[in-house]
C-alpha cells in the first residue's frame, strides 16, 4: 500500500517540476513517512535472510556430504583396483604355468611320437623280415652269447655249442655272402677247442685238504708225546687182570684169604721191576742236527694257524684267478713248511711236491677272440634290414 502510494507522489513532484521550470514557485520538500521497526516488512527480510542462511546450510551440508562420498568412492576404487591387480597377477602366473605345462606336454607328446616312429620303424623291419633274416638273427644271438659265455663265465662247453649252433643256422640259410663269416667262425671254434683248461676246482680242493692236515704235521723243536714201555703195558694189564680177578673172585678170596697167602717176588724180579720204572722216567730222543729252544704248545698252535692262513690265502688267490699272488702265497708256504716244520717226515715232503706242483700250473686262461665272426654277422643283418626296409 506504501509503494502504490508513493507512485503519484512521484508524479506529482515530476508535473511540479515541470511547472516550476515554466513558473517558478517556492519548493517544498515532502518526506515520506519512515516504516516502523517492528514493522512487517523487517519481519520479512529477517524470514529472507533466515531462509537464505538455511539454504546455505544445507548447501554446505550437502556439499560435505558428497565430498565425503567422493572421498569413499575413491577409496573403495583404490581397493578395486589393488584387487584388480592382484587379480591380473595372479592371472599371469597361471598363463605362465599353463604355458610351461604346455610346452613340456608339447616336449612329451613329441618324445612319444618319435619313440611311436621308432617302434613302427622296428616292427615294419621285424615284420618285413623273411625266414632267412630270422636265421640270420639267431645265429647272431647265438655268437652274442657264446661271446658273452668267454668273457663273463669262462665257460667254453657253453660258447662252443653255442657257436656250433650258430653255424648250423648259416649252413640252412646257403647264402653265399655268409661263406666269409663261416670261415671265420671254423677258425674261432678250432682255436677255442684247443684251449685247456686248468683244474681250478681240484687245485682248490688239494689246498684245503692240506690245511686240514696241517695240525699233523711235526713240528721241529717240539718233543713228541712220551709212549708207555712194553713194562709198563704189561703191568697195566696185569693190574687190569688182577682188578678184574679180584672182582669176580672177591668172593671166593675172602672165603680162603686165611689160609692162601700171595707169593712173594724173588729179589730179581723185584730189581727188573725198579729197573722198568726207572727207564721209564727217562727219554733220550738222537737228532742228527741241532735243536733249537723247546716250543711250547701256544707256540706250536700258533705255527699250525699261521700255516693253515697262508694255504687259505693261497687257495682265494687260486679262485679269484690271480696268478701273482697265487704263486706268491704258495712260495710263502714252501718257505714257512721248510722253517718250521720236520721235513723228514712223510706227509710233509707230501705236502712240498704238491705245494710245488700246484705252482707250476697255470691258472689264467689265454682264450682266443671269437668276436670277428659276430662282427660280420651284425653287418650282414643290417644290410638285409636295409634292403627289406627299402622294399617296403
Amino acid at each position: 500500500m506504501s509503494n502504490k502510494s508513493d507512485k503519484p507522489d512521484k508524479s506529482k513532484d515530476a508535473s511540479g517540476k515541470t511547472q516550476q521550470s515554466k513558473n517558478p514557485q517556492p519548493m517544498v520538500k515532502v518526506t515520506a513517512p519512515k516504516a516502523k521497526a517492528g514493522g512487517p516488512a523487517s519481519k520479512l527480510s529477517i524470514s529472507v535472510n533466515h531462509a537464505l542462511l538455511m539454504v546455505v546450510l544445507v548447501l554446505v551440508g550437502f556439499c560435505i556430504y558428497l565430498w565425503t562420498q567422493i572421498q569413499q568412492v575413491r577409496v573403495d576404487q583404490a581397493n578395486v583396483l589393488v584387487k584388480a591387480k592382484d587379480e591380473v597377477s595372479q592371472l599371469e602366473r597361471i598363463f605362465q604355468q599353463y604355458k610351461s605345462d604346455s610346452l613340456s606336454a608339447k616336449n612329451d607328446t613329441r618324445g612319444q611320437l618319435a619313440k611311436m616312429a621308432q617302434s613302427i620303424a622296428e616292427l615294419r623291419r621285424i615284420t618285413g623280415r623273411e625266414k632267412q633274416g630270422w636265421k640270420l638273427a639267431e645265429a647272431g644271438f647265438l655268437l652274442a652269447a657264446a661271446n658273452h659265455s668267454i668273457k663273463f663265465n669262462q665257460d667254453q662247453k657253453t660258447a662252443l655249442y653255442a657257436m656250433r649252433e650258430a653255424d648250423q643256422r648259416l649252413k640252412e640259410m646257403n647264402d653265399p655272402s655268409l661263406v666269409e663269416a663261416r670261415k671265420k667262425l671254423a677258425i674261432e671254434i678250432t682255436q677255442l677247442q684247443a684251449v685247456r683248461l686248468p683244474d681250478i676246482s681240484g687245485m682248490a680242493l688239494k689246498l684245503d685238504s692240506l690245511s686240514r692236515q696241517a695240525k699233523d704235521y711235526p713240528i721241529k723243536g717240539a718233543l713228541p708225546e712220551p709212549r708207555k714201555t712194553a713194562t709198563e703195558n704189561g703191568n697195566g694189564a696185569e693190574k687190569a687182570g688182577e682188578s678184574h680177578a679180584g672182582k669176580t673172585q672177591s668172593s671166593a678170596t675172602a672165603a680162603t684169604g686165611e689160609t692162601k697167602k700171595a707169593k712173594k717176588k724173588t729179589f730179581s724180579e723185584a730189581l727188573d721191576a725198579v729197573w722198568d720204572k726207572v727207564k721209564a722216567l727217562v727219554v733220550v730222543h738222537h737228532y742228527s742236527e741241532s735243536v733249537s729252544t723247546l716250543l711250547s704248545s701256544e707256540q706250536k698252535l700258533a705255527i699250525q694257524q699261521v700255516l693253515e692262513l697262508k694255504l687259505l690265502r693261497a687257495r682265494l688267490s687260486l679262485l679269484k684267478a690271480d696268478p701273482v699272488h697265487f704263486k706268491n702265497s704258495l712260495k710263502s708256504t714252501i718257505d714257512w713248511i721248510n722253517k718250521h716244520f720236520d721235513i723228514d717226515d712223510s706227509k710233509v715232503k707230501s705236502a712240498l711236491r704238491d705245494l710245488a706242483n700246484l705252482g707250476k700250473q697255470d691258472i689264467v686262461v689265454d682264450w682266443p677272440d671269437i668276436s670277428v665272426s659276430l662282427r660280420q654277422i651284425r653287418s650282414q643283418e643290417q644290410n638285409k634290414d636295409k634292403l627289406g626296409a627299402s622294399s617296403l
